[in-house]
């Protein structure tokens, strides 16, 4: 049953911080979908007269001088999902959907697309790259989580996977240079490798670019990548997040050559070569930028073009701002709901004194003494000096636990040593997240471990004694404490209560000696004890909201 407060006033304020803080989740839910759905250009094609890029929920095609041609919503065309890649035929648009794998085929004037065929999907959803070599008959496609790299037939069946010296780690891009040759940016490998398909699966690497140079801002991270008429070979080159992309040219023997500049806020995310230089795509700024063979950038467009980014931007600063609101919102019923809290601590305060009138029961009858001490007497439990009974603690838990975390501290060890063995050269960077995740892991199980041998149980025949895993101590009657079911709770203390799956002591001592004393234990239950605990300004349960708030934050802000 729900305990209200004394006071009305902070029941009025605890109840509309709840609904609030509901409220404005769902809002951030809308928010971050909202964001998602006026995307910038993400995906860019060309061809000797035509330009084709997505941005947000549309396929937009502009002539070769940035004339806005047609903007086809992608439902129109019977696509759902992410659009991973764009490939330009003579006749057609090849549109890849990184999220099913699906390969259409779709003709813009005519409004139509058919399904090709169903490529191997990443597990990363959308990272999926996509070369076409028309004059050969074939499709290359780089399944980018799977690290592999597959030639199909123009129809999209599987020929077979090409073999690459030293392998690939997230290769992002494949592109088809012509005679048999594909340039292929190895993403984790930091490499642009130009490799000859010999056929059935061989290859041969002809050139391989290190990407590392002190060139821009230093990142490592080829992305995404190009040739030029020169023989010169484009990147985005990105920092170990895939953000804060710059593009760096490299010449045909593969030694940087030039960083272009874009402007200081500029994040690039993939190239596309014209006849008069190259065609760049700013996912954050919502613009085409052409950069000319003697490297000066300019805008890419007319004002028609110009408008639908700058539409789409706009719609998206709205949902931003929508989020922001939100968030702000969260923070700001936080607060009521401490001001709830704080009424509710003035007013059972002012209501102690009327609490402590005769009438109360404090102590139990002799039977209740009596049965605890005959059980006491038939399990061989010692009282201590102080008349305190304790229900001992079951050791094969706590070698349970001792067991997980051995498990986990065996995992952190083996973990670099199986990637090595593997020969990662460069595996330091996937290698973070797992381990940390994983040590965090073990420092919580340890803390746990720690904390659970502090556990203390027992009874003088009067009275509940507890030690929690913080090493607090408190004691009172049975009907000063709470149990939940799963716990029980005096005040700020709570002991782990033995259940299926957790039976911290020893389960014949505890029914025989706890819980006759705990059938005079008021019940309750976890959601009205977070309800008090919130009311009362507890810092753990109001420490969880915030952590809750700003973990949200973050996931909506880092996107």
């Amino acid at each position: 049953m729900l305990e209200l407060s004394p006071s009305r006033n902070a029941n009025l304020l605890a109840l509309s911080a709840l609904l609030g803080i509901c409220g404005t989740l769902v809002l951030v839910w809308e928010a971050g979908a909202g964001i998602g759905a006026t995307a910038g250009p993400s995906a860019l094609a060309s061809s000797a007269d035509a330009v084709y890029f997505v941005a947000a929920d549309t396929l937009y095609q502009a002539d070769a001088d940035g004339r806005l041609r047609d903007a086809v919503p992608l439902a129109t065309l019977g696509i759902d999902g992410v659009v991973a890649e764009l490939a330009v035929l003579e006749d057609a648009v090849l549109v890849a959907d990184g999220d099913s794998g699906a390969l259409h085929r779709c003709t813009i004037a005519q409004r139509a697309c058919t399904r090709l065929t169903t490529l191997g999907t990443s597990p990363e959803g959308s990272a999926l790259a996509l070369g076409v070599a028309a004059e050969a008959g074939r499709l290359y496609v780089a399944e980018t989580g799977r690290h592999q790299l597959y030639a199909h037939d123009l129809s999209g069946q599987r020929l077979y996977r090409l073999a690459i010296d030293g392998g690939l780690l997230y290769p992002n891009e494949v592109l088809w240079l012509g005679d048999g040759r594909l340039l292929v940016a190895d993403t984790n490998h930091h490499r642009l490798l130009i490799v000859q398909d010999e056929g059935q699966g061989r290859t041969r690497v002809l050139q391989q670019i290190d990407v590392k140079n002190s060139l821009g801002r230093g990142n490592t991270w080829p992305t995404a990548a190009a040739q030029d008429s020169d023989g010169n070979t484009w990147a985005i080159n990105s920092d170990g997040l895939l953000r804060s992309g710059e593009v760096i040219v490299y010449a045909a023997d593969g030694k940087p050559l030039q960083h272009i500049d874009l402007g200081a806020a500029a994040d690039p995310v993939v190239l596309a070569p014209t006849a008069n230089g190259m065609l760049v795509a700013d996912y954050d700024n919502y613009r085409l930028q052409r950069v000319g063979r003697d490297y000066r950038v300019s805008a890419f467009g007319d004002a028609a073009l110009h408008g639908a980014l700058q539409q789409l931007h706009a719609r998206r600063g709205h949902w931003q701002q929508v989020r922001d609101f939100s968030i702000g919102m969260m923070v700001l019923f936080g607060l009521i709901g401490a001001a709830a809290a704080w009424l509710d601590a003035k007013a059972r305060r002012a209501q102690a004194p009327a609490q402590r009138q005769p009438g109360v029961v404090l102590h139990p009858g002799a039977t209740a003494r009596q049965r605890v001490a005959d059980a006491a007497a038939q399990l061989a439990l010692r009282p201590d000096a102080q008349g305190i009974t304790w229900v001992p603690p079951n050791t094969k838990e706590l070698r349970r636990f001792q067991l997980l975390i051995g498990l986990l501290i065996l995992g952190l060890a083996l973990l670099p040593a199986m990637v090595l063995f593997t020969g990662k050269t460069l595996a330091a960077e996937l290698l973070l997240l797992p381990a940390g995740l994983a040590a965090f892991m073990a420092l919580v199980f340890a803390l746990l471990f720690r904390g659970f041998k502090r556990l203390r149980l027992g009874t003088d025949g009067e009275r509940l004694h507890v030690v929690d895993i913080w090493g607090r101590q408190g004691q009172g009657t049975p009907e000063e404490f709470v149990h939940t079911g799963r716990r029980l709770l005096l005040g700020r203390i709570g002991i782990p209560l033995p259940n299926q799956r957790l039976t911290l002591f020893d389960q014949a001592a505890f029914a025989a000696v706890i819980e006759p004393l705990l059938e005079r234990t008021p019940r309750s239950n976890e959601l009205a004890i977070v309800w008090r605990d919130l009311r009362r300004g507890d810092p753990l349960a109001w420490s969880g909201v915030f952590a809750i708030i700003g973990l949200i934050a973050l996931r909506v802000w880092l996107g």
